[in-house]
């Protein structure tokens, strides 16, 4: 009996012990600095079981979006809260994927008339840049495979296009979130290629098209020929007639040469044989 008399008031000490951690810390977030409403303990319970389980289904996320905008008016809390579990570096990548989904429809939702809904954009522009930075890790950690990062990537980079089309945050917030998930800045991209945007700006045409209005498939220019001249086909390429030595007459189109006696092709200059006979006399 005894025993147990320790036992139990061991587990009071321990749960009273829980119970100020939680109370302090719950005085340190930004929604008790701010003096704004904060969580229930149960309801802190609720909120960690379902980020633990959220998945990218469409009904977990609104779900969770739905909780967290009925509650609103502990945004400052509820932020603090999934920006903690964006920036854990062993969450698996689809459970980190679906919590930015959250962030996402919470943002999107951030304009609904809800009382204090906008919370939820203020809020998580302190923190955009400490998650994207994790998001940033994570991609270049060395257990992550090619095809998984370069699948992590596409989405995250889906959804800063999003928020760039709706208009969430100041451009150069986005470009600051993209420069530091994917180590590179947007902004250099584009002046990288600037210099060919600026080549294909000139007068110069590049894709076959004809220039300045001049034809150059072998027509005549403006009804000339190429050298000014009309091209005569009856003069050689230089410019003067082809002529057969006087002795020998010109072969034209591989017709045979004429000849004023048929030798039958003999050759006094080699050996006669059944191939290079004399002509009978």
């Amino acid at each position: 009996r005894d025993r147990d008399r320790d036992k139990d008031r061991d587990r009071d000490r321990d749960r009273e012990r829980d119970r100020r951690r939680r109370s302090r810390s719950r005085s340190e977030s930004p929604g008790r600095r701010m003096g704004g409403t904060t969580l229930t303990d149960d309801e802190i319970d609720e909120l960690q079981v379902m980020l633990r389980k959220l998945s990218a289904e469409r009904s977990q996320i609104g779900d969770a979006m739905c909780w967290a905008i009925r509650r609103a008016e502990a945004a400052a809390e509820i932020v603090d809260l999934i920006t903690q579990s964006l920036t854990i570096m062993g969450t698996p990548i689809p459970t980190k994927i679906a919590r930015l989904f959250l962030v996402s429809d919470l943002l999107h939702n951030s304009s609904a008339g809800v009382k204090k809904a906008s919370l939820y954009r203020s809020s998580f522009e302190k923190c955009l840049l400490q998650i994207f930075e994790s998001f940033g890790e994570k991609l270049r950690s060395a257990d992550v495979g090619r095809i998984t990062a370069e699948g992590m990537k596409d989405k995250v980079l889906r959804v800063l296009r999003v928020w760039e089309v709706w208009s969430i945050y100041p451009q150069e917030l986005l470009n600051k979130l993209e420069e530091a998930f994917t180590g590179v800045s947007p902004v250099a991209i584009v002046v990288a290629a600037s210099p060919m945007m600026a080549t294909v700006a000139t007068d110069e045409d590049v894709d076959g098209a004809a220039l300045d209005g001049e034809d150059l498939d072998g027509e005549d220019l403006d009804g000339e020929a190429f050298d000014g001249e009309t091209l005569d086909y009856s003069e050689a390429l230089d410019g003067e007639p082809l002529a057969a030595p006087a002795d020998v007459k010109a072969d034209v189109d591989g017709e045979a040469l004429d000849s004023d006696e048929d030798d039958g092709g003999y050759n006094p200059n080699l050996p006669i044989s059944k191939w290079n006979r004399p002509p009978d006399p």
